[in-house]
């Protein structure tokens, strides 16, 4: 069951990163979350892992899609000491749609403060290319050349972040 929960990740994830059928992508990694909870004996532990993974990629999704029902998958998250920074960086980007900077700005110090003090390494980087888009789709140009400036930081320590740096710094020629 693990092997074909990956497996069915893997091409959740290229449905929504390739062919951009999203909420196809959201309800086979929903399917996997459930199969997941039948796992038991010696593979339990493990399939907690792959399911609070995956309930992280429902809650990606659900905040992207502005979809409430995001709100129970951060709840889920915020659960997993793995993820709890993750959990308030997508209650920022929900603020942040919603337009409550005040509020997004407190989720990014108690994010920022967690991550800091926690003893634990976190699961997931923090949802950049999430909160981009959330600027984006806000017409928040500070807010657009804020994330794009931390994702440049993070592309010349790392070539792997050379693509978002790329989509960072066209989403801010766009604005």
């Amino acid at each position: 069951p693990l092997v074909a929960a990956l497996s069915q990740n893997a091409v959740a994830a290229y449905e929504m990163n390739i062919l951009g059928c999203v909420e196809r992508a959201r309800e086979r990694v929903a399917r996997i979350y459930e199969q997941l909870a039948d796992v038991k004996g010696t593979e339990e532990h493990y399939a907690s892992m792959i399911r609070s993974a995956v309930a992280t990629a429902l809650a990606f999704i659900e905040t992207a899609l502005g979809l409430p029902s995001a709100h129970h998958w951060i709840e889920v998250i915020e659960s997993d000491r793995l993820q709890v920074v993750n959990a308030l960086y997508m209650r920022r980007i929900i603020s942040i749609v919603e337009g409550d900077t005040e509020q997004a700005e407190l989720y990014r110090t108690r994010a920022e403060v967690v991550a800091l003090q926690s003893s634990v390494r976190q699961m997931f980087m923090p949802p950049l290319r999430h909160e981009l888009a959330a600027h984006m789709r806000c017409g928040d140009l500070a807010g657009v050349k804020q994330v794009a400036d931390q994702i440049a930081r993070l592309a010349e320590d790392s070539p792997g972040w050379l693509p978002q740096h790329y989509t960072a710094q066209g989403y801010y020629q766009r604005m």
